[in-house]
Protein backbone atom coordinates (compact mmCIF):
# COMPACT_ATOMS: atom_id res chain seq x y z
CA UNK A 1 0.00 0.00 0.00
CA UNK A 2 1.14 3.50 -0.68
CA UNK A 3 1.80 5.70 2.09
CA UNK A 4 2.31 9.54 2.10
CA UNK A 5 3.00 12.28 5.27
CA UNK A 6 1.27 15.23 5.44
CA UNK A 7 3.24 17.69 7.40
CA UNK A 8 2.29 19.92 9.66
CA UNK A 9 2.89 23.54 9.20
CA UNK A 10 2.98 26.96 11.19
CA UNK A 11 0.98 29.49 9.48
CA UNK A 12 -1.91 31.94 10.14
CA UNK A 13 -4.96 30.59 11.08
CA UNK A 14 -6.93 31.24 8.08
CA UNK A 15 -4.60 30.45 4.52
CA UNK A 16 -6.31 31.21 1.45
CA UNK A 17 -5.72 28.98 -1.89
CA UNK A 18 -3.38 31.65 -3.25
CA UNK A 19 -1.19 31.62 -0.39
CA UNK A 20 -0.22 27.69 -0.59
CA UNK A 21 2.25 27.92 -3.09
CA UNK A 22 4.16 30.15 -1.25
CA UNK A 23 3.65 28.46 1.56
CA UNK A 24 5.05 25.46 0.56
CA UNK A 25 7.95 26.78 -0.58
CA UNK A 26 9.45 28.80 2.20
CA UNK A 27 9.02 25.08 4.13
CA UNK A 28 10.40 23.22 1.10
CA UNK A 29 7.60 20.68 0.98
CA UNK A 30 8.48 17.86 -1.81
CA UNK A 31 6.44 17.25 -4.81
CA UNK A 32 4.97 13.56 -5.28
CA UNK A 33 4.10 11.98 -8.80
CA UNK A 34 0.69 11.58 -9.64
CA UNK A 35 1.38 9.02 -12.92
CA UNK A 36 -0.12 5.20 -12.75
CA UNK A 37 -1.72 4.38 -15.93
CA UNK A 38 -4.39 1.73 -14.91
CA UNK A 39 -5.82 1.19 -18.20
CA UNK A 40 -2.96 1.42 -20.59
CA UNK A 41 -4.68 -0.04 -23.44
CA UNK A 42 -7.65 1.87 -23.51
CA UNK A 43 -6.47 5.05 -22.48
CA UNK A 44 -2.72 5.50 -22.88
CA UNK A 45 -2.66 9.40 -22.82
CA UNK A 46 -0.28 10.40 -19.47
CA UNK A 47 -0.19 14.21 -18.83
CA UNK A 48 2.35 14.95 -16.38
CA UNK A 49 0.96 15.50 -12.81
CA UNK A 50 2.56 16.36 -9.50
CA UNK A 51 1.48 17.38 -6.16
CA UNK A 52 2.03 18.29 -3.12
CA UNK A 53 0.38 18.74 0.20
CA UNK A 54 0.28 19.54 4.40
CA UNK A 55 -2.37 20.59 7.32
CA UNK A 56 -2.51 22.88 10.15
CA UNK A 57 -4.14 21.11 12.15
CA UNK A 58 -7.53 23.50 10.80
CA UNK A 59 -7.16 23.38 7.13
CA UNK A 60 -6.18 20.18 4.52
CA UNK A 61 -3.60 22.20 1.91
CA UNK A 62 -3.30 21.17 -1.43
CA UNK A 63 -1.30 22.10 -4.90
CA UNK A 64 -1.34 20.31 -7.83
CA UNK A 65 1.06 20.99 -10.62
CA UNK A 66 -0.08 19.96 -14.64
CA UNK A 67 1.25 20.11 -18.17
CA UNK A 68 -0.88 18.31 -20.75
CA UNK A 69 -1.68 18.88 -24.06
CA UNK A 70 -5.15 20.26 -23.93
CA UNK A 71 -6.89 22.12 -21.08
CA UNK A 72 -10.63 22.45 -20.61
CA UNK A 73 -12.55 24.41 -18.14
CA UNK A 74 -16.23 24.26 -18.63
CA UNK A 75 -18.25 23.44 -15.68
CA UNK A 76 -19.12 25.80 -12.98
CA UNK A 77 -18.63 24.67 -9.02
CA UNK A 78 -21.27 21.80 -8.38
CA UNK A 79 -21.22 20.92 -11.66
CA UNK A 80 -19.73 17.93 -13.92
CA UNK A 81 -15.80 18.92 -13.46
CA UNK A 82 -14.42 15.80 -14.06
CA UNK A 83 -15.95 16.03 -17.49
CA UNK A 84 -13.06 19.16 -17.57
CA UNK A 85 -9.29 18.80 -16.64
CA UNK A 86 -9.69 18.03 -13.60
CA UNK A 87 -7.43 16.91 -10.12
CA UNK A 88 -9.07 14.85 -7.52
CA UNK A 89 -8.69 13.87 -3.99
CA UNK A 90 -11.18 10.83 -2.57
CA UNK A 91 -10.25 10.97 1.56
CA UNK A 92 -11.37 8.15 4.05
CA UNK A 93 -11.57 9.33 7.54
CA UNK A 94 -13.62 6.20 9.02
CA UNK A 95 -11.99 3.64 6.83
CA UNK A 96 -15.79 2.86 5.17
CA UNK A 97 -17.36 6.89 3.92
CA UNK A 98 -15.32 9.00 1.66
CA UNK A 99 -15.55 12.07 0.46
CA UNK A 100 -14.76 13.11 -3.35
CA UNK A 101 -13.26 16.51 -3.92
CA UNK A 102 -12.61 17.29 -7.52
CA UNK A 103 -11.60 20.40 -8.89
CA UNK A 104 -11.34 21.63 -12.63
CA UNK A 105 -8.93 23.79 -14.17
CA UNK A 106 -10.45 27.43 -13.07
CA UNK A 107 -11.06 26.42 -9.30
CA UNK A 108 -14.59 25.16 -9.89
CA UNK A 109 -15.26 22.26 -7.22
CA UNK A 110 -17.67 19.89 -6.25
CA UNK A 111 -17.58 17.87 -3.32
CA UNK A 112 -19.66 14.79 -2.40
CA UNK A 113 -19.32 11.74 0.80
CA UNK A 114 -20.81 8.58 0.92
CA UNK A 115 -19.75 4.77 0.96
CA UNK A 116 -19.72 4.19 -2.53
CA UNK A 117 -20.25 5.55 -6.10
CA UNK A 118 -24.30 5.09 -5.52
CA UNK A 119 -24.75 6.78 -2.53
CA UNK A 120 -23.16 10.27 -2.39
CA UNK A 121 -24.47 12.91 -0.56
CA UNK A 122 -23.94 16.91 -1.20
CA UNK A 123 -22.58 18.95 1.71
CA UNK A 124 -24.39 21.95 3.17
CA UNK A 125 -24.41 24.84 1.04
CA UNK A 126 -21.90 26.56 3.84
CA UNK A 127 -19.02 23.92 2.65
CA UNK A 128 -19.38 25.11 -0.49
CA UNK A 129 -18.49 28.33 1.13
CA UNK A 130 -15.98 27.19 3.23
CA UNK A 131 -13.40 25.89 0.40
CA UNK A 132 -11.48 28.34 -1.06
CA UNK A 133 -9.40 27.33 -4.68
CA UNK A 134 -6.98 29.45 -6.54
CA UNK A 135 -5.84 28.29 -10.59
CA UNK A 136 -3.19 29.86 -12.31
CA UNK A 137 -5.34 29.85 -15.52
CA UNK A 138 -7.71 32.02 -13.60
CA UNK A 139 -11.52 31.95 -12.53
CA UNK A 140 -13.48 32.20 -15.58
CA UNK A 141 -14.58 29.82 -17.42
CA UNK A 142 -13.05 28.17 -21.02
CA UNK A 143 -13.70 25.66 -23.53
CA UNK A 144 -10.90 23.47 -24.29
CA UNK A 145 -7.33 24.81 -25.69
CA UNK A 146 -3.91 24.33 -26.59
CA UNK A 147 -2.78 27.15 -24.54
CA UNK A 148 -1.39 27.49 -22.22
CA UNK A 149 -1.78 23.69 -21.30
CA UNK A 150 0.55 24.33 -18.03
CA UNK A 151 -1.53 25.18 -14.85
CA UNK A 152 -1.46 24.89 -10.93
CA UNK A 153 -4.25 24.62 -8.67
CA UNK A 154 -4.25 24.85 -5.14
CA UNK A 155 -6.98 24.53 -2.47
CA UNK A 156 -7.56 24.99 1.40
CA UNK A 157 -10.11 22.80 2.52
CA UNK A 158 -11.15 23.40 6.33
CA UNK A 159 -11.82 20.83 8.57
CA UNK A 160 -15.37 21.67 8.89
CA UNK A 161 -15.71 20.96 5.27
CA UNK A 162 -15.95 17.31 5.94
CA UNK A 163 -19.23 17.34 7.06
CA UNK A 164 -19.54 13.62 7.52
CA UNK A 165 -17.04 13.45 10.01
CA UNK A 166 -16.63 15.17 13.99
CA UNK A 167 -12.80 16.41 13.05
CA UNK A 168 -11.73 19.13 15.52
CA UNK A 169 -7.69 19.02 14.15
CA UNK A 170 -6.17 16.55 11.51
CA UNK A 171 -3.57 16.73 13.72
CA UNK A 172 -2.29 13.15 14.53
CA UNK A 173 -5.15 11.52 12.71
CA UNK A 174 -4.79 8.56 9.94
CA UNK A 175 -7.03 8.64 6.99
CA UNK A 176 -6.66 6.03 3.46
CA UNK A 177 -6.24 8.94 0.32
CA UNK A 178 -6.36 8.37 -3.41
CA UNK A 179 -5.37 11.52 -5.89
CA UNK A 180 -6.61 11.56 -9.32
CA UNK A 181 -6.31 13.15 -12.79
CA UNK A 182 -9.13 12.99 -15.54
CA UNK A 183 -10.23 14.56 -18.24
CA UNK A 184 -13.55 12.72 -19.47
CA UNK A 185 -14.35 14.91 -22.17
CA UNK A 186 -10.91 16.21 -23.43
CA UNK A 187 -9.61 15.07 -26.65
CA UNK A 188 -7.01 12.97 -25.31
CA UNK A 189 -9.19 11.37 -22.59
CA UNK A 190 -7.18 10.23 -19.58
CA UNK A 191 -7.54 8.66 -16.11
CA UNK A 192 -4.39 9.04 -13.72
CA UNK A 193 -4.16 7.93 -9.85
CA UNK A 194 -1.37 8.04 -7.37
CA UNK A 195 -1.97 4.87 -5.79
CA UNK A 196 -3.00 1.93 -8.47
CA UNK A 197 -6.74 1.39 -9.27
CA UNK A 198 -7.37 -2.31 -9.25
CA UNK A 199 -10.99 -2.17 -11.48
CA UNK A 200 -10.70 -3.69 -14.94
CA UNK A 201 -12.48 -0.01 -16.33
CA UNK A 202 -12.18 3.33 -14.94
CA UNK A 203 -13.34 3.62 -11.54
CA UNK A 204 -11.87 6.26 -9.20
CA UNK A 205 -14.71 5.52 -6.70
CA UNK A 206 -12.89 2.28 -5.01
CA UNK A 207 -11.75 3.08 -1.29
CA UNK A 208 -10.23 -0.69 -1.07
CA UNK A 209 -7.47 0.98 -3.44
CA UNK A 210 -6.86 4.28 -1.44
CA UNK A 211 -3.17 4.59 -0.10
CA UNK A 212 -2.74 5.24 3.44
CA UNK A 213 -2.25 9.25 4.52
CA UNK A 214 -0.75 9.97 7.99
CA UNK A 215 -1.42 14.11 9.53
CA UNK A 216 1.80 14.92 11.28
CA UNK A 217 1.40 15.79 14.73
CA UNK A 218 4.60 18.25 15.33
CA UNK A 219 5.07 21.13 13.55
CA UNK A 220 7.24 21.18 10.53
CA UNK A 221 10.00 22.89 11.93
CA UNK A 222 9.65 20.90 15.77
CA UNK A 223 9.73 17.90 14.40
CA UNK A 224 12.94 18.98 12.31
CA UNK A 225 14.81 20.03 15.56
CA UNK A 226 13.40 16.91 17.26
CA UNK A 227 14.71 14.38 14.45
CA UNK A 228 18.42 16.39 14.40
CA UNK A 229 18.80 16.08 18.04
CA UNK A 230 17.87 12.51 17.84
CA UNK A 231 20.24 12.25 15.38
CA UNK A 232 23.27 13.70 17.47
CA UNK A 233 22.06 11.74 20.38
CA UNK A 234 22.96 8.29 18.19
Amino acid sequence: MKHIIAPRITTQLSVKASDVNDIFNRNTLPWHDLKCCNWPESFPYTPTVRFRLAHTGSSLLLQFAVSELTVRATEPIGGKVWEDSCCETFISFNGQDYYNLECNACGSFLIKYGPDRSQRMLPPERVFRLIDTWSSLGSDAFNETTAPAEWQLALAVPVEAFFGDNISSLSGIKARINFYKCGDCLANCHFLSWAPVTSPAPDFHRPQDFGAIEFAELPLHIAHIQTKMRNLAQ
